[in-house]
């Protein structure tokens, strides 16, 4: 987690590192998300950034109680685990 260059440079330098990160509950052999609610959450996420890049805030609206609904679901999901 920690780059050090020597000899300290004169000049400024831009350097540039690529990472990759994967979190442990992808690398399972399944592609199901871990629990059924994330595939409508991501939906659900998806439209409300389509709705608000169209700035249809009636929509958004609409989509909002679904979204918190889910929200909830999923943190007693994770809590009562």
């Amino acid at each position: 987690n920690e780059f050090t260059v020597r000899p300290i440079p004169k000049q400024i330098h831009q350097i540039t590192v690529e990472t990759y990160l994967t979190p442990v509950q992808f690398m399972l052999t399944t592609d199901s998300p871990i629990i059924n609610q994330w595939a409508q959450y991501i939906a659900i996420g998806a439209a409300k950034k389509i709705l608000r890049d169209r700035q249809d805030m009636d929509g958004v609206a609409n989509l909002e109680v679904f979204f918190k609904e889910l929200i909830y679901k999923i943190k007693n999901h994770f809590c009562s685990n």
